[in-house]
């Protein structure tokens, strides 16, 4: 396994895919960052650190996403049943589960900033969408 993404195993580096995969992970880190540093302007260092705990679940999903569905992807180009990947990627969810739930459990953080952290998956997908489709409209 080479570690490439999906997108990057039929495309080239220099793609808009490959690149948009890259973009993501890169506005995972900068809103985690933004949220972190906002929450922490007006006074509420646990509620920063919930926020970076949660961005930083969110980016390791993410690259865990990636990676599992590149290894279901190669092992269906190679015409092997994908079962053991299709295991793991479901085992992400079960694993992301279990630490949202420790970390419920044990109260270090608030439970609201990781869940408001790991929402920047979604805005940053959310972004990159609206950038794709801007660029797409102005060729």
């Amino acid at each position: 396994m080479s570690g490439e993404s999906p997108q990057d195993q039929t495309t080239s580096e220099a793609s808009p895919e490959a690149a948009g995969w890259r973009r993501i992970s890169l506005l995972i880190v900068a809103l985690t960052g933004f949220g972190a540093l906002l929450a922490f302007s007006f006074g509420h260092r646990d509620f920063a650190k919930a926020i970076i705990v949660g961005g930083g679940i969110a980016w390791l999903g993410y690259i865990w996403l990636d990676r599992s569905l590149s290894r279901i992807l190669q092992t269906a180009s190679e015409g092997r049943p994908a079962s053991i990947g299709a295991l793991r990627f479901i085992g992400r969810y079960l694993v992301i589960g279990l630490l949202l739930w420790l970390i419920y459990r044990s109260e270090t953080v608030p439970m609201t900033g990781v869940l408001i952290g790991m929402t920047s998956f979604a805005f940053a997908v959310i972004l990159e969408g609206i950038a794709r489709a801007i660029v797409e409209k102005f060729k």
